[in-house]
């Protein structure tokens, strides 16, 4: 998708029910950053040891969608204000940075050497 950029390679968040999941993730477009979220169903073939994923549905997957889509919404609400605080951060740093953008401080580039997310738990 143009414009739309991955923040990071893994959800910031994972709600379960049962083979059922919604996973969050940040992402970075022309509006700053924000969180959307995924549905997957987990399934385990016959005869192998590991599982698939898939984005379909029976009807008997109704409920746990509802619960995880709920669950998934009221996290992405309680984190919103994290991302905006972050952008605050940001837009505050590259100002004090001047033009060229670089301030040379560990504090403006935050816990990227880490390899922290400030969201994740």
């Amino acid at each position: 998708m143009e414009g739309i950029t991955m923040t990071n390679k893994k959800p910031v968040e994972v709600v379960r029910d049962g083979a059922i999941a919604a996973s969050v993730w940040e992402r970075a477009g022309n509006r700053g950053r924000y969180f959307e979220f995924t549905l997957s169903r987990s399934f385990k073939p016959k005869g192998k040891d590991a599982f698939g994923y898939s984005g379909c549905y029976r009807e008997r997957d109704a409920e746990a969608l509802k619960r995880c889509i709920d669950r998934a919404t009221e996290w992405i609400k309680e984190h919103e204000g994290v991302l905006e605080e972050l952008e605050r951060q940001a837009a505050a740093c590259g100002a004090q940075a001047g033009p060229s953008g670089a301030s040379g401080s560990k504090e403006a580039d935050g816990d990227k050497e880490a390899g922290t997310h400030p969201v994740a738990r």
